[in-house]
């Protein structure tokens, strides 16, 4: 489908100095696909002559026939000034008429943006009609009473920098609704490097870990966790490809935030929500009251871009227009800060010493993402997507990912004048099973954990587990390689052989992660081995091994336990035949498993001189099937007096029950599942849609610590299981429960009780 309206679906701003002639400048217009197009004008040697230009459209300029502007038609240019570095454009009252936006007012910015970077007169611009910015003639956000904001809990961290503040995360973009269809803002560029509205998402969760292991408190806008589940929107699209505004409604944001442009706070239908979702990622950071708002973006040119020609590097917007005035100083320092420690990080940590600092902007009221918040807030444009044999082909990677977000992790530490805890290469040592004594060449498979605190490793990079001093007396491999990648926050165990000098004495062995050629890292594991001719008898083989499955994610194990001549140090266990842990104990709880799934265990008994026992006869079972309860509407309890009804068609099974409503609270149905493995849980409803139905039946969930109401419009989108509410731990037995009450706050309608359907998700 070609978008004709192409201002409606904006790319966000970029900058590139051009070479304009002595008798020639360039404007630029939208194509069918949303791109900019350079259209050559002869004549034209001055920045006002240019907008003068752009203003008058592509339809009077040869060479530009078929494109579109976000200038909206019948606008005159009545004034344009230059300030030092600002510029000022007035245009007549045509240009906030009739379709005018959020999106024309970026779109448009868009294109003035470029058409005065070949003059270099791009850092500061202010659009105006009546000497009052564009934005002015918005509809007023509405003001967003923050909700009552909880204790910060105590991070399990130490040492956090960021423990006490807040931000909002914006990943700009993901799919939306355009009033006709399903779209995402911005198409394939550059392929394999997938949309901007995924990649902006895919690189935020790198940045949401850095912040929230350092102890801050992170928002998001959107959903990271590309395993949450599917949204019930674009056929069934997974949550983290969503808009803010669809993530935000499920989150549980009232509809004055994520439907504020259109006040349809029923998703999915009707006009585009276009302004909606631009509009959600701010007002959300309001409803939380969080200390900053960033928002992320990566930038476009116009299509696939090869060469020296096309434009790279980052740049970060902040907004000083009128009604962002109070927070003008924060915002500027803020941008200060991040973009000076991004270019910073990318520059002389990756390092890419060409990489292309395209500075900090003045918006003037242009983006509502942070012209809205009450907050230090900015945008930033890490790179251009479309720029194919270098920017794009860095946005690619995942160190490339990993290394701007944490420079932006750095950025916001200095805004806040604190230290990062977690430097650029940084781990935390884990744990370990190095003998505390071999015999004399004696052969034993080791492990050591670290956990990734810093950037991206991948042996890609030369990041390795090194021997400190390149030497050690239990191996001559004095490198230990990464296979995949391993990401912030995530542990990686090494495993490497150990043969024991054959001269009795103790020995000192230790490791420390490095980047070959760059720098020694983060934490180092030292331990001295006592190599001894003493014991060499192994413990006895541990007898009696059970496996009992206790949930679709968790087994757990006993045995039996051994003996031995000096003292049984541990045990080692195995499953499917690799080594899993070690535990001092006769049991151990193996979470983290996959549902409906055989597992098959050894263990082994190990002492102190390293002996180790042969393994144990196998134990095995098969993990249940997540939890799926359906609960029909006879099988629920009532208080109050209900009515049993059979003739809507798309009632779930045979009947279903109705209850007039009231403006307080009289009758309820009850829903109880038996929980027989704790865990999350997704919530959906079944009920008839009719036009006599409540458009805000109050339906609560409660769940293992907490409860939430959902207004719900029984109107429409009936007959079929729809999702109430998502990702909520329910405990087992009978604790948890939905209820549905008649109280609506007015009288007239009926609510209906039919089926309702505990979906597990996940175990404990």
């Amino acid at each position: 489908m070609k978008r004709t309206y192409i201002w409606l679906y904006l790319a966000l701003p970029f900058l590139l100095v051009l070479c304009s002639t002595a008798n020639a400048a360039s404007v630029f217009f939208y194509n069918q696909e949303g791109e900019l197009v350079l259209v050559n004008v002869p004549g034209i040697t001055d920045p006002a002559a240019a907008i003068d230009a752009l203003v008058a459209g592509p339809n009077v300029i040869p060479g530009a026939e078929g494109l579109y502007t976000a200038i909206l038609i019948g606008t005159r240019l009545k004034d344009f000034r230059i300030d030092g570095d600002s510029v000022t454009i007035e245009f007549s009252k045509d240009m906030v008429r009739g379709a005018f936006d959020e999106a024309v007012l970026a779109a448009a910015f868009k294109q003035i943006s470029w058409t005065l970077n070949q003059f270099e007169l791009d850092k500061d611009i202010k659009l105006t009609v009546n000497n009052k910015t564009l934005d002015y003639y918005l509809p007023p956000a509405p003001s967003i009473a923050p909700k009552k904001q909880k204790p910060v809990p105590e991070s399990p961290y130490s040492l956090q920098s960021l423990s006490g503040h807040s931000i909002t995360l914006s990943p700009g973009h993901g799919r939306f609704w355009n009033g006709s269809g399903w779209y995402t803002m911005r198409p394939v560029y550059c392929s394999p490097l997938n949309e901007e509205d995924y990649h902006n998402d895919e690189m935020a969760a790198y940045l949401k870990t850095y912040l929230e292991q350092d102890g801050m408190t992170v928002k998001m806008c959107r959903q990271t966790d590309k395993n949450y589940g599917a949204s019930p929107y674009n056929g069934g699209q997974p949550w983290w490809k969503m808009a803010a505004t669809y993530w935000e409604k499920n989150a549980g944001y009232p509809c004055s935030v994520y439907a504020s442009y259109t006040g349809d706070c029923t998703l999915g239908a009707g006009a585009s929500e276009s302004n909606d979702d631009i509009r959600a990622r701010p007002l959300a950071s309001d409803y939380d009251n969080t200390n900053i708002f960033i928002t992320l973006h990566t930038n476009g040119y116009a299509g696939d871009c090869y060469g020296t020609s096309c434009p790279t590097g980052t740049q970060t917007y902040y907004d000083c227009g009128t009604e962002h005035a109070p927070w003008c100083t924060v915002s500027t320092n803020l941008a200060n800060s991040v973009h000076g420690a991004l270019i910073d990080a990318i520059k002389n940590k990756y390092p890419i010493s060409t990489w292309h600092d395209r500075g900090k902007s003045n918006s003037n009221g242009a983006y509502g993402e942070i012209r809205i918040p009450d907050r230090a807030a900015i945008l930033v444009e890490l790179a251009f997507h479309d720029s194919c044999d270098m920017d794009a082909v860095y946005l690619q990677e995942n160190f490339f990912r990993s290394t701007s977000m944490w420079g932006i992790y750095k950025g916001v530490c200095d805004y806040f004048g604190v230290a990062p805890t977690w430097g650029y290469y940084s781990d935390e040592y884990v744990s370990d099973d190095i003998p505390a004594e071999m015999n004399p060449g004696e052969v034993k498979t080791v492990h050591i954990t670290f956990r990734n605190r810093g950037v991206l490793w991948t042996e890609a990079k030369s990041i390795r587990l090194g021997a400190v001093g390149d030497s050690d007396p239990f191996t001559t491999v004095t490198r230990q390689t990464i296979s995949g990648e391993v990401g912030p926050n995530t542990t990686y165990q090494f495993t490497m052989t150990f043969t024991a000098p054959t001269t009795p004495g103790p020995y000192v062995t230790d490791w420390r992660m490095v980047r070959d050629g760059v720098t020694w890292f983060g934490a180092t594991r030292t331990k001295t081995v006592q190599v001894t001719g003493g014991d060499t008898t192994p413990p006895s083989v541990p007898t009696n091994l059970t496996a009992t499955a206790v949930g679709p994610q968790r087994i757990n194990l006993s045995w039996t336990a051994s003996t031995d001549n000096v003292g049984v140090t541990g045990y080692k266990i195995y499953r499917g035949g690799s080594y899993l842990t070690s535990t001092a104990d006769t049991s151990y709880s193996n979470g983290g498993l996959s549902p409906s799934t055989y597992y098959s265990y050894t263990v082994s008994a190990y002492d102190a001189a390293g002996n180790e026992s042969a393994q144990s006869s196998p134990a095995s079972d098969t993990t249940p099937a997540y939890s799926n309860i359906i609960i029909d509407n006879p099988a629920a309890t009532y208080t109050g007096v209900w009515s049993i009804g059979t003739s809507s068609p798309d009632k779930y099974l045979t009947n279903y029950h109705w209850a007039s409503t009231a403006v307080s609270e009289g009758k309820t149905a009850k829903w109880t599942p038996t929980i027989a493995y704790a865990g999350n849980y997704d919530v959906y409803i079944w009920y008839p849609q009719g036009s006599n139905r409540a458009n805000n039946s109050p339906f609560t969930v409660y769940w293992d610590g907490g409860s939430q109401t959902v207004p719900w419009n029984q109107q429409t989108n009936g007959g079929a299981w729809r999702l109430l509410l998502g990702n909520k731990h329910f405990a087992a037995g009978t604790t948890g429960y939905l209820k549905l009450g008649n109280g609506t706050g007015y009288t007239g309608k009926v609510v209906v009780a039919d089926g309702a359907r505990f979906q597990q998700i996940s175990g404990d």
